[in-house]
């Protein structure tokens, strides 16, 4: 048969494959998303001038900003929505205030008009606590 006659098939990395590239640093935080389910796609450095933070009461040491993949990137069930995040976070010290802008995410207003919200956990903590 003529392979000319179909498109060949989009060519998307292996997300196991890119995990190696998965680690930025920002200041003394390094951020990972080199583990299953991870879809941190990008950070860089926060800019204060981006962002209003009124609710923050204490002093942030570090803003920054984060990006997410497409939800199911690189799976046949890809879609164009970001509704979810995932990623892992060390170098902090106990104090640390850090400022996470997650830059392209869809707005989740219904999402935290019904009660859910981000979960979190810490090597300290004995197990996963919502964001108050």
């Amino acid at each position: 048969m003529d392979q000319q006659l179909y498109p060949a098939k989009r060519e998307i990395p292996c997300p196991e494959l890119d995990k190696q590239d998965a680690l930025w640093k920002v200041g003394k935080f390094v951020f990972r998303a080199d583990f299953d389910s991870a879809n941190l796609h990008y950070v860089r450095q926060g800019n204060s001038n981006c962002c209003q933070l009124k609710v923050i009461t204490h002093s942030v040491q570090q803003e920054v900003q984060l990006w997410t993949r497409k939800d199911c990137q690189g799976t046949d069930y890809e879609r164009g929505t970001r509704s979810w995040f995932h990623f892992g976070v060390s170098g902090h010290s106990s104090g640390d205030w850090v400022a996470l802008n997650i830059m392209n995410i869809n707005k989740q207003g219904k999402l935290f008009g019904q009660d859910y919200r981000p979960w979190f956990w810490c090597a300290s903590m004995p197990e996963w606590q919502p964001v108050k």
